[in-house]
């Protein structure tokens, strides 16, 4: 099993986003951990992110956001 502590590291929270779009801020989060074996393909992993995200937001407020995806 993945340890929660590697993958929420402080070295992949984001701050300052260039994007101004949510899903091209959504790329841009993804582009962070591309090539962690954790999560193995890149791209399917992105659209699943894309998709449960047009399922319903994961914004939590104030310009925060947590992208996830099981």
């Amino acid at each position: 099993m993945v340890k929660w502590d590697r993958l929420l590291s402080a070295e992949r929270v984001v701050v300052g986003l260039r994007a101004t779009r949510k899903f091209d801020a959504i790329r841009e989060l993804a582009a962070v951990i591309e090539g962690d074996d954790a999560v193995g393909d890149h791209n399917r992993f992105l659209a699943d992110v894309i998709k449960r995200e047009k399922q319903g937001s994961t914004e939590i407020g104030y310009g925060v956001a947590i992208p996830h995806v099981h």
